[in-house]
């Protein structure tokens, strides 16, 4: 989930909605597998739609980070945005795309940075990116991968 109460608070909804129309009567690790895969798909089409009116680029967006790596350089990382946008909107996209959180800064092997974590400071986030220089690795969050990916 993403770093926002309302979604924690959806992916338990729809983990119980799916255990109890499974019959179940507690909560299995099935059920929370298929709660995942609903909640993110939900969230690749509602920050599609929400990009699109914000921005006006295509809500086809995400799509183009269909079966990229887990850590990706910027030009592949704007490799994956062009798919769906010009490329004078490619920055723009990029930038937009780190401000919602769908794409993060990999510190480290193990370490990941999103603008959740900076509190939504850009400025502090862009300085990271820049401090990174031109080896700096991105991914995009795990919220969103498992219903691109499936």
């Amino acid at each position: 989930s993403l770093m926002r109460p309302r979604f924690l608070i959806e992916l338990v909804d729809k983990s119980l909605a799916i255990a109890i129309n499974r019959g179940h009567t507690s909560v299995s690790e099935k059920d929370m597998e298929g709660a995942l895969k609903l909640h993110s798909n939900y969230l690749v089409s509602d920050f599609a739609y929400e990009i699109r009116d914000v921005s006006g680029l295509s809500e086809d967006i995400f799509y183009g980070f269909i079966g990229t790596p887990d850590l990706m350089t910027s030009e592949e990382v704007l490799k994956a945005i062009s798919y769906s946008c010009s490329n004078e909107n490619c920055q723009k996209a990029f930038d937009l795309l780190v401000w919602y959180g769908f794409i993060g800064l990999a510190k480290s092997s193990d370490e990941r940075l999103f603008i959740f974590e900076t509190n939504y400071d850009s400025k502090r986030m862009k300085v990271e990116i820049q401090r990174a220089g031109d080896d700096a690795l991105f991914c995009v969050h795990p919220a969103f991968m498992r219903g691109l990916n499936s």
